[in-house]
């Protein structure tokens, strides 16, 4: 949509099964190379995994989730709950910073649906726009999960936190 906006590509949606589909020069060829972008990450993650996060699985698995969700054809605002489990019990600094992200994500996405659902179906810029923020982040989530320092990069400072109990 905001490539269209940006282009002034002509812009419509359908109702198919369930959930509206935007139709536009280029959307069908996007949506098809979802499953194989689906499949990158995951490959990604399971690399990372192995060789960086033996000792942090749930972090890797929130990777995963949220990879599958992000890369996928459709991102309905119902997918935000499979990430809460691993985003209220991880402890630690990326943690931290992980919680504000998705909760951030969770309000934009509480700002498209379903107060700003309407503007969203007209291609109205703060509809698209909000849509659009809330994806970067969710990208941004998925990076910090896969590539910030892990625990056992930064022993001490991790350690210092559990000991204090915050």
């Amino acid at each position: 949509m905001l490539a269209g906006k940006m282009t002034g590509a002509k812009m419509a949606y359908n109702l198919d099964h369930g959930s509206f589909q935007l139709v536009m020069a280029g959307a069908g060829e996007a949506a098809a190379l979802a499953p194989y972008g689906q499949a990158a990450i995951l490959l990604l993650v399971l690399w990372r995994f192995r060789r960086f996060g033996l000792h942090e699985p749930m972090r890797y698995c929130a990777a995963a989730i949220l990879g599958l969700v992000a890369a996928g054809k459709v991102l309905s605002p119902q997918y935000m709950i499979w990430l809460f489990p691993f985003v209220t019990l991880a402890e630690g600094a990326v943690w931290r910073t992980a919680r504000v992200l998705f909760l951030t994500c969770c309000m934009l996405t509480s700002a498209v649906y379903p107060w700003s659902f309407s503007e969203l179906l007209r291609f109205a810029p703060l509809g698209i726009a909000i849509l659009n923020l809330r994806n970067v982040l969710l990208i941004v989530l998925l990076g910090l999960l896969m590539f910030a320092p892990t625990a056992r990069d930064a022993p001490e400072k991790e350690a210092g936190y559990r000991e204090e109990g915050v």
